[in-house]
């Protein structure tokens, strides 16, 4: 799979009807096997297959910077949540601005997916500086739950500033329709991250 361009392979799993959800990175226009062009640098790109392997339908999100998948889930809905880095402000598929003004900076990018790869709600969440989101699962309520590491300080949507400027983790709780719930920031003075949650 992939076009006349980058395509980077981030993340697979099984699905409840036999099939697999793929997300990666994909630089590549309209070509080989990709039916939908870029929109900025790298974008998402998720597949949908069936039990055999096939294609059932696929969908490139992204903005005008680099967007990267970091993890993805099949909720209970039926759909599927898609954690993201994003550098894009708002361009293509992103209607929020970054909370970070600087170059590379990133903030997470939530997108709700229904069972059809068509985009529900989105939600960019980040302070001024690098936000990382590496972990996301759903919890008994219907929301999600996220785990990251954040160097930003009280700034956008975070309220407790990094400890000593370093990476910390950001423990954050968000609703079914991704509203800020609580948040909690978690480190000492040098970098602490969180792989899995």
């Amino acid at each position: 799979l992939g076009g006349s361009a980058n395509d980077e392979l981030r993340i697979i799993i099984p699905t409840s009807d036999g099939g697999y959800i793929a997300g990666g990175g994909s630089a590549s226009g309209i070509s080989a096997t990709k039916s939908e062009s870029s929109i900025g640098d790298y974008d998402y790109w998720v597949i949908k297959f069936d039990v055999d392997g096939n294609t059932e339908w696929e969908n490139t999100i992204g903005g005008d910077r680099d967007d990267f998948v970091s993890a993805m889930l099949e909720t209970i809905d039926g759909g599927y949540i898609i954690a993201a880095n994003s550098e894009s402000d708002i361009s293509g598929d992103k209607t929020e601005d970054r909370w970070a003004p600087y170059l590379n900076s990133t903030d997470y990018w939530i997108i709700k997916l229904d069972a059809e790869g068509t985009i529900v709600w989105q939600n960019t969440i980040g302070g001024e500086y690098k936000d990382w989101i590496t972990s996301i699962n759903q919890t008994a309520d219907g929301g999600y739950i996220l785990g990251e590491l954040s160097r930003s300080p009280i700034t956008g949507d975070k309220t407790e500033a990094a400890f000593c400027g370093g990476e910390d983790l950001w423990i954050i709780k968000i609703t079914s329709i991704g509203t800020i719930q609580w948040q909690n920031t978690i480190g000492g003075c040098a970098t602490d991250r969180v792989n899995s949650i």
